[in-house]
């Protein structure tokens, strides 16, 4: 019996290796215990694997990658409106993207207000969450994010000021407070 990882592993080479679109166009990968999204160029982001929280951005939460015809060209890109992407970061069940205007959004499992969007409701599990509908999360007046973090339950990031913001569960310390 394959472990999530080693089957959500085999997925991400089999397309890799197959598929020439995300193979020619492939910048960068990034995955998490449970689920794995991709950044191709031209921007597009493919997530597959266990969709618990919404954390692949579908507006369900029906796993990808298990059934027949889920991959490749079958496999539909996140919506995300009108921002673009230029890095993705996963927890175990929250996906981020961190945006070419250094701001950034989050969806999946919020039970901890890892989505930063004022409440614990998931992002992405139902229809109309994604896109232009999910917010960009508020981190102050000029502060752009140059790096960013994510845990289980939390998310950090860092501006180009130095600062450092976090939000999440804080049971373990993670969280930075100042």
């Amino acid at each position: 019996m394959l472990s999530k990882i080693t089957f959500l592993a085999s997925i991400f080479l089999f397309v890799l290796l197959l598929h020439p679109t995300i193979q020619s166009g492939c910048k960068s990968d990034f995955t998490f215990e449970d689920h794995v999204c991709v950044l191709s160029n031209p921007p597009s982001v493919k997530c597959w694997g266990f969709n618990s929280q919404g954390q692949l951005g579908m507006g369900n939460i029906d796993t990808i990658g298990n059934e027949t015809f889920d991959m490749g060209s079958y496999l539909p890109s996140v919506n995300l409106g009108s921002d673009i992407p230029i890095t993705l970061h996963m927890g175990e069940a929250v996906s981020c993207m961190v945006t070419t205007t250094f701001d950034s959004k989050c969806w999946g499992e919020c039970d901890n207000g890892q989505c930063a969007q004022g409440s614990s409701d998931h992002r992405g599990n139902e229809p109309n969450e994604m896109g232009d509908y999910l917010d960009i999360i508020s981190l102050g007046v000029g502060i752009q994010v140059a790096s960013m973090s994510v845990g289980d339950d939390f998310v950090s990031i860092r501006s180009f000021s130095n600062q450092i913001k976090s939000w999440g569960y804080n049971g373990r310390g993670f969280v930075v407070i100042f």
